[in-house]
């Protein structure tokens, strides 16, 4: 029950008169209230220490105070550590603004709490659905285009841009353009991570691109000037660049898919000569299929100990089978087929080829 809900319940249990009880809720509910401006103050001084005014928000009127709150929000994108720590602040002025509700002392503070609460909304959508303005739309519709991988389901470009290629030249014109680079920057970092997910999950010997993206975040996050955020997202374009020739990658191992490549890239080793690579392709191309012609057929294997242990069998035996001769030691060979059975297990199992 919140507090005001307290205080009409023991308002009925005492009659009209204030008893004790009564008077310790209206204390109660005064020191409640004491704490909910204090929250909304260390919103607004957390702004004001980034050099922001939120009065001149809570003046402003239409496109004015769009403005100013997308202002807001490029100086909290700065960093990771801004931007979590100002949503912690405002989650806490809206809980216990929700504990208070309806106590008539809320009203004095609807225009701050709006206004904080305005910024805080923007933030989230400026991570997730970034149609933030007009102003922007145009770079952000780039930015979508540029990073979405070509999966169903993924939103179309708009016909304005051509199909067959992103225009990163007009990219990097937007971002120098727009007054709200650290607003870009997060969005287009938001896009990465989601693309950089994806292929991991799809491939996990790719541990190398999620720990040179790391390298690019922490340099984000770092005190920075226009200069350095600039090479923060040349960076990402580059990084953009080099997810997309990996994702190519298959089709210069001369594989059929990702699938086969991930297989590959779990069995090969360094310093195998060229003729033991073709013939590790050979094998990692047949134990995908038998393996998904077969032992993967069987229904919910992952809950099945003994399905689990016949596809680690099947692996196991057809890596012995198969492998180049003198190519690994028993132990190495067993080292890879772990790693297969634990990709496979995490995936699910194979995927159906169409």
């Amino acid at each position: 029950m919140s507090n005001s809900g307290a205080t009409f319940a023991q308002g009925d249990r005492a009659g009209t008169g204030k008893g004790e009880g009564e008077q310790d809720t209206v204390r109660d509910d005064a020191e409640a209230l004491a704490e909910y401006a204090d929250s909304l103050k260390a919103g607004r001084e957390f702004l004001g220490d980034l050099g922001y005014d939120l009065d001149a928000l809570i003046a402003a009127t239409g496109f004015g105070k769009q403005q100013k709150i997308l202002e807001a929000v490029n100086l909290l994108c700065e960093s990771d550590e801004r931007r979590k720590t100002y949503q912690v602040i405002v989650e806490d002025a809206q809980a216990r603004h929700r504990a208070l509700f309806p106590h008539p002392g809320l009203f004095a503070h609807d225009a701050e709490e709006g206004a904080l609460s305005a910024i805080c909304n923007k933030l989230q959508d400026a991570r997730v659905a970034p149609d933030v303005s007009a102003l922007l739309q145009d770079l952000y519709d780039v930015v979508d285009v540029a990073v979405a991988t070509e999966a169903p389901g993924v939103r179309q470009p708009t016909p304005r841009y051509d199909l067959s290629g992103i225009d990163f030249t007009r990219l990097r014109a937007e971002f120098e353009n727009t007054p709200f680079k650290n607003v870009v920057a997060m969005n287009l970092m938001q896009k990465i991570e989601e693309r950089l997910a994806a292929m991991v999950r799809a491939n996990p010997t790719r541990v190398d691109l999620y720990e040179r993206y790391q390298e690019i975040v922490h340099a984000y996050n770092k005190d920075k000037d226009a200069a350095e955020i600039q090479k923060v997202m040349d960076d990402l374009f580059a990084f953009n660049d080099s997810c997309s020739e990996e994702e190519r990658r298959y089709l210069r191992e001369g594989l059929e898919n990702e699938q086969q490549l991930a297989m590959f890239d779990l069995l090969q080793k360094d310093a195998l000569t060229k003729n033991d690579r073709e013939a590790i392709k050979q094998v990692a191309k047949e134990l995908l299929d038998k393996l998904n012609a077969g032992k993967l057929q069987i229904d919910h294997w992952r809950e099945k100990a003994t399905a689990q242990a016949q596809v680690k069998a099947e692996i196991i035996k057809h890596l012995f089978a198969h492998l180049p001769p003198g190519a690994y030691g028993a132990d190495e060979i067993n080292l890879r087929a772990g790693a297969v059975f634990a990709h496979l297990y995490t995936q699910g199992g194979a995927p159906r080829l169409h």
